[in-house]
């Protein structure tokens, strides 16, 4: 990890999208792969517009330390920032630290892990990550990272129980199942090996490593024919991602990776903020972690939350309104923006929110339920909140939409309908008090 602007998050597994073998694997059947992302040189104009947002980080992180010098979270946050900008020594010493106060602590132990596989220390990484697979052994991550520590000792015995364990405890991912295919390859076994490599093909049909790994057993196995078949098939697809390789370094962008980053430390630095009481820092950081990344999710949720407690509906919903934007297809933060809309008894937005949500979803009732209501709060056209709330009591017949079923029908005009839905309503939740008076106020009418 070297220089300001290489920001990927390192807790990632450390196999390749294609399943490839991570670098120093020991008697390597499988080629390495090698990303051909490119990061901007340094005194570039990429680089120029990095180093004012990652000195910005460096400050929050330099803080957390000051206020929070005992919490996990906090020095977890801070030594990701450190690792980031290439400081890996502090992040490690960060990291024990983080170990010394609660040796559960998964995110360190994983974050050491790695840091020890990818400089070559295979021993140390099996000592920090066989806690780790203990401790969630469902993992498919630590599980990765320790096997292939382990396969990189030349203890390939070693690699099979692991992999062989956690494939026992749920479906193994498609680099796991490769790197089980080079293990059994290791050790001669290449009937099994030839087994992984077909599993981890039909889990992802273009996985190159996985072909030519199954290329090899068959080849061992004098299946000349498929063997043939297998390596015609890696050859196209190594072509193919060495084009799509070649392409991202082109369109590479370093800035917004920096970006995401940035504001995803902004985000945990408000966490800890609003914990401790101090929602007032909290909301700095998480509009700055909007500012700094136009698209970041985490941020406004934890806005809108922070308006909603603090009774600020007019900023809930101006955030909201961004989020919808960002995420335009997620009917949930339509509905949601409705909802505070109609709280505000702003209508009209209130009702293009909530045919968003039917565009979306048009076989769910949520946005249908939201018109009727809207539609009787609003005192507007009663035949229309008729007609969303039966289909909404069509498509989801629960009590409160055969509730809501039964007020239109009564702002309608009729009474029978309006009876008959309050019942419905009452048989499936017979003690609620106000469906009782309701369906009661109606035969009285009568």
């Amino acid at each position: 990890m070297s220089g300001a602007l290489w920001w990927s998050y390192h807790r990632q597994p450390a196999a390749l999208p294609d399943g490839a073998i991570a670098v120093g694997s020991a008697d390597r059947e499988i080629p390495a792969a090698h990303s051909a992302a490119a990061k901007p040189a340094a005194g570039s104009p990429a680089e120029r517009a990095i180093q004012p947002v990652v000195a910005e980080a460096l400050v929050v992180a330099d803080r957390l330390l000051v206020q929070f010098p005992n919490e996990v979270r906090a020095l977890d946050t801070a030594a990701n920032v450190y690792y980031r900008i290439g400081k890996t020594a502090k992040a490690m010493i960060l990291w024990e630290k983080c170990l010394a106060l609660d040796a559960s602590t998964l995110d360190a132990r994983l974050s050491l892990g790695m840091v020890y596989f990818e400089s070559g220390e295979f021993i140390k990484a099996e000592a920090m990550l066989r806690p780790a697979v203990a401790q969630t052994p469902s993992n498919a991550q630590p599980v990765f990272l320790l096997a292939n520590s382990l396969l990189n000792q030349g203890r390939a015995t070693d690699t099979v129980q692991v992999l062989e364990n956690a494939a026992a405890a749920g479906s193994p991912p498609v680099a796991n199942q490769v790197l089980l295919g080079q293990a059994y390859l290791q050790l001669k076994e290449n009937a099994k090996a030839k087994e992984r490599f077909l599993a981890a093909i039909q889990g992802a049909p273009e996985c190159a490593n996985a072909y030519f790994g199954l290329a090899t057993a068959c080849s061992r196995l004098g299946q000349k024919d498929e063997a043939q078949q297998a390596r015609e098939k890696f050859s196209q697809l190594q072509a193919r991602q060495l084009s799509a390789g070649i392409a991202q370094s082109k369109s590479y962008d370093d800035v917004e990776a920096t970006q995401e980053n940035v504001a995803a430390t902004y985000v945990a630095a408000g966490r800890l903020y609003s914990a401790s009481g101090d929602d007032r820092r909290a909301e700095q950081l998480w509009v700055r972690a909007a500012e700094v990344d136009s698209a970041s999710l985490n941020s406004r949720v934890e806005l809108i939350q922070l308006y909603q407690r603090q009774n600020r509906p007019h900023d809930a919903v101006r955030v909201l309104t961004e989020l919808a934007q960002i995420r335009a297809d997620d009917p949930g933060i339509w509905l949601h923006l409705a909802q505070l809309q109609i709280q505000l008894q702003e209508f009209d937005a209130a009702e293009k929110a909530l045919r968003r949500v039917v565009e979306l979803s048009p076989q769910r009732s949520a946005g249908y339920a939201g018109l009727a209501d809207l539609w009787l709060r609003s005192q507007r056209n009663p035949a229309e909140a008729l007609k969303f709330a039966r289909q909404a009591a069509t498509l989801e017949p629960t009590a409160p939409h055969y509730f809501l079923w039964g007020v239109a029908s009564q702002r309608a005009g009729d009474r029978e309908a309006a009876a008959a839905a309050l019942e419905k309503a009452l048989q499936l939740d017979p003690g609620n008090v106000r469906y009782q008076q309701a369906y009661l106020s109606i035969r009285e009418q009568k």
